[in-house]
């Protein structure tokens, strides 16, 4: 069985893949942080801007507690 590469996804996957909700991820089309293409009558978000995006974010500080 071959495994499907997913090359765009809808809004509603994007915030899911992401962990982010619905404004947010508009926020960040509308600031040019991530590109969103028009598919007929959808949006699809391209995965690899998905990609760059995380990318692009800093590490996050971890905290070991004692």
């Amino acid at each position: 069985m071959t495994q499907k590469t997913i090359i765009s996804m809808s809004i509603r996957d994007a915030c899911s893949a992401v962990g982010i909700g619905r404004s947010t991820l508009y926020g960040l089309i509308n600031a040019g942080k991530l590109e969103a293409r028009a598919l007929g009558g959808r949006t699809v978000i391209p995965a690899a801007s998905l990609e760059q995006l995380i990318a692009s974010l800093p590490a996050a500080p971890i905290r070991v507690r004692k």
